[in-house]
């Protein structure tokens, strides 16, 4: 995917996101005449009577497509191109209007999708492929977003009654024939749980060692990541300093392959630490250190504008040392 980078910094920082559509309305015709003669059309005379009014008539007259929701949002930040990083969601739902005595079931989506913050379009994105074109920059970050999905989306009917019986009961049950509705744009308002930090608990220390020719320390710990927001983060390797009580730089703190997946998330750490009084610091008592990101904590650039400003506590307990 293609995106602007402060786009994606949002992301990465998982601020609150909500999604939001909205294709030009004038009107809703709540009986939905017109569109359901487009669908009887289509049916005698094939999928090309399906034309751009029919779209337009689904669109805004009736208002087909009535809303769509997404369970999550994933990013990849490991593509060797940082401008193409993958964009992808465990679920895209359309909720579509109801009709008398219809059913259809969606077999197939496709359109593109407009995101756009501040009535400024950002980025595009296909359905069901990858986020493309940047296109402006978010004003400034902020603890909400509001963006919009503007698009068009197809359907394919895998079957629908005939009507035109008295009364407007069905001739027939659903036919097997599959229509394709094309063009019809949607809208919808959809929240994403964002979260501004990532609480993190200590579990196990692996290793613990100091270079007595070098006065260096290295120590490997295991630490519990928790991730309450919707959005699924592939990082790539991390590095952060590591300051103490005072915000003393103290060491450096590195995470190979770091990725939090929505929930809670075992990671592997390590810190190099050059304080000669590091060692001692950590196996005499407990200690709440900072994790600051700094200009260089992760190769793609996107991803870096948010990790410079991210600080996280963590609490390591007294370190005993057979």
């Amino acid at each position: 995917m293609k995106a602007s980078t402060q786009f994606l910094a949002i992301c990465a920082i998982t601020f609150p996101a909500t999604a939001m559509a909205t294709p030009p309305v004038s009107k809703r015709i709540t009986d939905g005449s017109k569109v359901l003669g487009c669908f009887v059309n289509t049916f005698i005379k094939g999928e090309q009577a399906w034309t751009s009014e029919c779209a337009t008539a689904a669109a805004t007259d009736f208002g087909l497509a009535q809303g769509i929701s997404i369970d999550d949002l994933s990013i990849d930040y490991t593509n060797t191109d940082p401008m193409t990083l993958g964009f992808s969601s465990s679920s895209f739902n359309i909720r579509l209007a109801s009709l008398p005595k219809m059913t259809w079931p969606i077999v197939k989506t496709a359109g593109r999708i407009t995101l756009i913050d501040d009535g400024i379009a950002i980025a595009e994105f296909e359905a069901q492929t990858l986020l493309r074109r940047p296109k402006a920059t978010l004003s400034k970050l902020r603890s909400s977003h509001t963006f919009a999905f503007r698009g068009n989306v197809t359907f394919e009917l895998p079957g629908i009654p005939f009507f035109g019986g008295f009364n407007g009961a069905a001739l027939s049950p659903a036919l097997p024939k599959i229509l394709t509705a094309t063009n019809v744009g949607f809208s919808s308002l959809t929240t994403l749980r964002g979260a501004n930090n990532f609480p993190m608990k200590f579990m196990n220390l692996v290793s613990l060692n100091k270079d007595t020719a070098t006065g260096i320390t290295k120590m490997i710990y295991t630490v519990k990541v928790q991730n309450p927001s919707q959005l699924n983060l592939k990082m790539g390797d991390c590095k952060f300093n590591l300051l103490n009580a005072n915000g003393d730089l103290v060491g450096a703190l590195e995470s190979p392959n770091l990725a939090l997946d929505m929930g809670d998330n075992v990671v592997v750490m390590t810190i190099t630490s050059t304080d000669p009084g590091f060692y001692t610091m950590v196996t005499t008592k407990s200690n709440t250190f900072t994790m600051a990101g700094f200009k260089g904590s992760v190769i793609n650039p996107i991803l870096a504008k948010a990790i410079h400003g991210f600080r996280a506590p963590i609490t390591i307990p007294r370190i005993v040392v057979a």
